[in-house]
């Protein structure tokens, strides 16, 4: 059981960074993001209405919004900075 929250966060946090750069800042990210509130409701045994905001800090996972600033921050610092 203490297996199955990080395989499945490892899983889902894979699939979400791949096609983040892609669909980040698209009108479905609003669907994305509720997919991974639900996905770590499911993970926590949560209420569908209780708050992610606290399960988020708990398991150690970035939001869809954060998670977005991360890779073009890292982007951007790769391009201008390494690359330049």
């Amino acid at each position: 059981m203490l297996d199955m929250p990080r395989s499945c966060k490892s899983i889902i946090h894979s699939v979400m960074n791949y096609g983040l750069i892609f669909w980040g800042g698209s009108s479905y990210s609003a669907n994305i993001f509720k997919i991974q509130k639900n996905i770590t409701r499911i993970i926590t045994q949560c209420r569908i209405r209780d708050s992610c905001k606290d399960l988020f800090k708990n398991l150690k996972i970035l939001p869809l919004q954060s998670q977005n600033i991360y890779i073009y921050i890292y982007i951007y610092i790769y391009t201008y900075f390494i690359c330049g």
